[in-house]
């Protein structure tokens, strides 16, 4: 048997593999990133394969690589929650959370000290990145995803459906009327989530506006929380998730503009490995998910919605 690369030595790798970056990686390791290159060259000479491929523009895994970083993201991650559950036994402890921007930024965060206040030993860590993390490698404990409810390996729990319609600042509409049909909304400025997928029509102009061209001018903007974050500051209207944008309306920074309602395609979905919701920390914030989600087995994306008009 070789020789046994240091633990030290194996979690720079996997923050320098997570990020594909030997700086990101020392800036979280608070070390230089020069110390980071030399440990990724040591580590690679004491295993006899290259597990990075250096170019002009930054790192690239090799397929080596890839598999070696899986591996021991889980194996740190195991050394992790076992150290935790000996030093800080019952609900104390770190809960990492992977959760999409849109979803952090204006669902959870306005929610979130109701958790802090009955889980207040709990270290909770958001991941809001676009990117899906890796729950089976071990880079979160669990995840709020938004999607079509199918991840290879993991199952999904279904947190709350959705549905859209258009809406506005009402600085927008400068006390004129509210543009309520197809072509009244046609003359104003759209904006549009351009990280829709083709299976994503509800939240497509093209499925309220019969099809016809837009006469004013199109947004094209990168994700739903920069669309709903253009809408409140009056730059057009938007196709709104009922999810994202119900506090707004509740307040009046954002008008309804119709009273008709699609069911989005995708749903919110609690996912994560089944052993891991039978630990204390991420079953306690699954739990208060699910209570604050208000989900319950009639809450479909398929089937009607409580409430959605027809």
């Amino acid at each position: 048997m070789g020789r046994r690369p240091p633990l030290p030595m194996l979690r720079a790798f996997e923050a320098a593999a997570r990020h594909e970056s030997f700086r990101r990686a020392a800036e979280e390791l608070h070390v230089t990133p020069a110390a980071v290159s030399q440990q990724m060259r040591a580590l690679e000479d004491v295993l006899g394969t290259a597990l990075f491929e250096r170019h002009a523009r930054g790192l690239s895994l090799t397929v080596a690589g890839r598999g070696y970083r899986a591996e021991v993201a889980h194996a740190l991650a195991a050394i992790d929650r076992a150290t935790e559950r000996l030093v800080r036994p019952g609900g104390e402890g770190v809960l990492r959370v992977a959760v999409p921007p849109s979803f952090a930024t204006h669902w959870l965060l306005p929610r979130l000290p109701r958790f802090r206040d009955r889980h207040p030993g709990i270290d909770l860590r958001l991941l809001a990145d676009a990117r899906l993390a890796d729950l089976r490698g071990g880079e979160a404990d669990l995840a709020v995803r938004f999607g079509p409810g199918r991840w290879p390996g993991l199952p999904a729990e279904l947190l709350m459906a959705d549905e859209a319609f258009p809406a506005c600042s009402p600085a927008l509409l400068r006390g004129a009327s509210a543009p309520r049909r197809p072509a009244e909304l046609r003359a104003h400025p759209l904006l549009h989530d351009a990280g829709l997928g083709p299976d994503e029509p509800s939240l497509a102009w093209t499925a309220w506006l019969d099809g016809a061209p837009a006469e004013g001018s199109m947004i094209h903007l990168p994700d739903a929380a920069t669309v709903l974050q253009a809408a409140l500051l009056g730059h057009g209207i938007a196709l709104v998730r009922r999810s994202l944008a119900a506090a707004y309306l509740d307040t009046g920074a954002l008008l309804r503009l119709t009273d008709r309602t699609l069911r989005t395609e995708y749903a919110h979905w609690l996912v994560a490995p089944p052993a891991r919701l039978e630990e204390p920390r991420p079953a306690a914030f699954a739990q208060w998910l699910r209570e604050e989600a208000g989900a319950g087995p009639e809450f479909s994306p398929r089937g009607p919605l409580p409430g959605a008009a027809a």
